[in-house]
């Protein structure tokens, strides 16, 4: 059933807050956010926003135009860029997505209440502006803090949608927004060729740094750092969660991507010995649940494959059998299933994976998932092209470094679900750094795996 999310009812409002779990807590004047409980909206016949969150003002009242915005945003009926256009192929934000587009709501509905501005009357100027620069000059924030400019466009830009939506659908008056055309090239190591895109961008966002993230990519752990780390996670949080943290750092793949994987999507314990019979040194999994939306292909190390089949085949299944018993519902077929007491078989979720990352110490600095994904990008290559040096007897020089990543980057491209190379070439600039320090990076995985005691070229 395709419901009317202009037509929630009273009940299931009721069951949206009596019947849910706080995701953020706040004290008693904040707004604060609310996910319900599948069973009961299912009941209601509301199941495809049963995953939507919900939004209380600092007054516990029921934001009801933010909450019908998340719904129409859920399934597809208003998008940022098309507007009410429906999205081509029936396309839907992803829940991870929806989730973040409530937070920044939430973070706007506190805005104007400490502000006393009513967001009705609000013009862009004036009004939405003040609220992204209140949160880049740190006059206010929900943190107290000053926020990067990224950070304060990407909630600015939610806001906005919501206000255009509102004035589209009569809720306050007209809301006029000027736009800036530009041109991006996109090179996509397919071909030789360049295609662009046109981009429309808001008149009044921050301009940010291009080159931030080759900071962030230059800031790359030590492996003596992320293996202290797992270590961690496996003493701390226990070997699910820390095996979950590992397919990150030994495919690349994204947390969400991570979580969403399915126990059928990793080859049987048959299929991997064959593979490992041949001298290969890899096995394929396809993700389904990726960021565009398109299934793709991605290579993992084969050992550490047999030791997840061994976890699925052996432990899991008690897990789920755990589950079964102490909730008397069948058990989840995705992978990854928390072995925590008396959470035994709950689906590790995207911000318990985030949670291993940022809390478990000892951690490297500036630790978080996608930044999980830089260290196996540049860490991986850069093996890879030591492998290659050694056995042809020559030094990494800059020059060779750079010829022959070009050609290794193309291949991580699509492991890594990058749709041009403007990402994977940030990589490219920390290898020819790198290229003098080579000897850290002997081989990824058998560092990850402990089977060797340093970092350095044997």
């Amino acid at each position: 059933m395709k419901d009317k999310p202009s037509a929630f009812p009273a009940a299931a409002v009721a069951a949206s807050r009596s019947e849910t779990h706080c995701l953020r807590l706040a004290g008693p004047s904040k707004p604060k956010m609310y996910m319900p409980k599948l069973g009961r909206l299912v009941a209601l016949r509301f199941e495809s926003v049963a995953h939507v969150p919900v939004l209380f003002d600092g007054q516990g009242r029921y934001c009801r135009e933010h909450n019908r915005y998340l719904r129409e945003r859920a399934i597809g009926e208003w998008s940022p860029k098309a507007g009410s256009t429906p999205l081509a192929g029936g396309e839907v934000p992803a829940q991870r997505t929806i989730e973040t587009v409530a937070r920044h709501l939430l973070v706007f509905i506190e805005w104007c209440e400490a502000k006393a501005q009513d967001w009705r009357t609000l013009t862009y100027k004036d009004g939405v502006l003040s609220f992204q620069c209140d949160m880049h000059k740190g006059r206010w924030s929900p943190s107290g803090k000053a926020l990067q400019g990224s950070t304060a466009n990407h909630r600015t830009d939610e806001v906005t949608s919501f206000l255009k939506w509102a004035a589209h659908n009569k809720l306050r008056p007209p809301f006029t927004v000027a736009y800036r055309a530009s041109t991006r090239r996109i090179r996509s190591g397919q071909s030789a060729q360049e295609s662009s895109v046109e981009l429309n961008s808001r008149v009044g966002r921050i301009k940010t740094s291009k080159s931030a993230s080759v900071a962030i990519v230059a800031q790359l752990p030590k492996p003596e750092a992320v293996r202290d780390w797992l270590a961690a996670v496996r003493a701390k949080r226990g070997y699910a969660k820390h095996m979950a943290c590992r397919f990150i750092l030994e495919s690349g793949a994204r947390r969400e991507e991570t979580v969403s994987l399915n126990q059928g999507q990793i080859p049987s314990m048959e299929e991997l010995r064959a593979l490992k019979s041949d001298g290969r040194q890899a096995g394929a999994v396809t993700l389904t649940h990726t960021k565009g939306g398109r299934p793709r292909t991605i290579q993992v190390n084969i050992d550490f494959l047999i030791e997840l089949r061994e976890w699925i085949d052996g432990r899991r299944m008690k897990l789920r059998m755990l589950w079964t018993k102490r909730t008397r519902t069948p058990a989840s077929h995705l992978l990854f299933l928390s072995d925590a007491r008396d959470h035994e078989g709950t689906p590790i979720s995207a911000e318990t994976l985030y949670k291993c990352f940022r809390d478990v110490k000892p951690r490297p600095p500036r630790w978080h998932p996608h930044f999980g994904r830089h260290t196996y990008a540049c860490f991986t290559v850069l093996y890879t092209l030591e492998h290659e040096a050694k056995a042809a007897g020559r030094t990494m020089s800059a020059d060779w470094v750079m010829m022959r990543g070009s050609w290794c980057m193309k291949t991580l491209q699509q492991q890594l679900g990058h749709l041009s190379e403007t990402t994977t070439d940030l990589y490219l600039r920390w290898l020819v750094t790198a290229a003098g320090i080579a000897e850290v990076a002997q081989g990824w995985h058998e560092f990850l795996a402990g089977k060797t005691k340093s970092g350095a070229a044997s």
